[in-house]
């Protein structure tokens, strides 16, 4: 268990490790670097070391380095799905399990087209995340958090061409059930809020009225009045754009009784028409395992997923009507200690690994 050289496989890597405690079990994967550039050989052996078996071929893009006792995943896209990658990328995780550094390969080829880091604080939340579009070592995206000392966000901050300078900053206030109450809007990055919007809440935390408001005038620009409807495991929510009495349209949810959510119908128009539904599949361990997608009632598209053991993505299988269907599997694996005759220290070869970028906006708002 040493690190990956050229022409000859030299680490192991745990296919079924926890994300942040990389235990070894009996089955591991060996990955190594063949001869032809841009090829990896994969199989599954055991920790005894039999020989190689159900050997098959996967592009490995070379890229980044992988330290020993870090984790990784890697990720590939396939559209049509015709058998040839369309896209890959590979994510490094820390020792807490938190992805910090993602490289891009998006055509497949060999070229790491964009590299994403990711800083987190001691509670894990994400502090700054940078975004290099080229791989040429200067950022082209920053985003920056601030918390208060309930680690609530209290402050976003973004530099949308990495010149150093924020163009646009958001700030949060929340009252004592911890729901934000207003945002206020800072379009230049100046320091100093235009605008602030509002937001409402009936006494079971259900947000019933949002306003955007300019602030030197006090005028309020837009409103959206929300009526919520609860019975049973069925609600629906009406939705008032303009506040004049008219419904603009209306979200009905349907749960099961754990509370997933199994089917979504959306009627724009209040006329009683459903003009989208997504239905929902969960297995017994709550996990999403298919997803259908309709509109006018006519069938759109189909997703569907596969976990392992510990709940980690492996696939997810896109089908659609109108467009091509996409195949992503992830991979997970940690670089093992090395032995004593191994040098201390030593990298591992450059691996392409893979994650979606996660950036803190999306982290802490709890967006997908």
């Amino acid at each position: 268990m040493a690190v990956i050289v050229q022409g000859r496989c030299r680490l192991r890597l745990n296919a079924r490790a926890l994300r942040n405690g990389c235990t070894l079990t009996a089955a591991v994967t060996l990955v190594c670097l063949a001869l032809a550039p841009g090829r990896a050989v994969r199989g599954d052996y055991t920790t005894k070391g039999d020989e190689l078996s159900q050997a098959i071929y996967l592009p490995l893009v070379v890229a980044g380095t992988v330290s020993f006792g870090e984790c990784f995943s890697r990720y590939e896209a396939d559209s049509g799905p015709d058998g040839q990658l369309d896209s890959l990328s590979v994510t490094l995780y820390d020792t807490r399990g938190f992805p910090y550094r993602t490289e891009f390969d998006k055509g497949a080829d060999g070229t790491i087209d964009g590299v994403t880091w990711t800083t987190y604080d001691d509670h894990g939340h994400c502090l700054r995340y940078v975004w290099d579009d080229g791989n040429d070592g200067s950022p082209d995206f920053i985003e920056e958090c601030e918390y208060d000392n309930a680690g609530r966000l209290v402050a976003l901050r973004w530099d949308f061409d990495g010149d150093g300078a924020f163009d646009d900053i958001e700030t949060y206030g929340y009252d004592a059930d911890g729901n934000i109450v207003w945002v206020g809007i800072d379009a230049n990055g100046d320091g100093n809020s235009e605008a602030v919007a509002k937001w409402y809440y009936d006494a079971s935390g259900h947000h019933v009225r949002y306003e955007l408001i300019v602030i030197e005038s006090g005028e309020i620009v837009a409103v959206t009045v929300f009526t919520w409807e609860i019975a049973g495991l069925v609600e629906r929510v009406y939705r008032d754009d303009d506040a004049d009495g008219t419904i603009e349209s209306v979200i009905t949810n349907t749960y099961d009784e754990a509370r997933r959510v199994v089917r979504s119908e959306f009627d724009r128009g209040n006329d009683g028409l459903i003009d989208e539904r997504g239905d929902y599949t969960y297995d017994e361990h709550g996990r999403l395992m298919r997803s259908e997608g309709y509109r006018y009632d006519e069938w759109e598209s189909t997703v569907s997923y596969i976990y392992d053991d510990v709940g980690r993505m492996l696939e997810r299988r896109t089908i659609n009507l109108r467009a091509p269907g996409m195949l992503e599997q992830w991979r997970y694996g940690c670089a093992t200690i090395p032995r004593p005759s191994d040098v201390a220290g030593e990298r591992i070869g450059r691996l392409q690994i893979w994650g979606f970028p996660q950036q803190c906006r999306n982290r802490l708002l709890g967006f997908r």
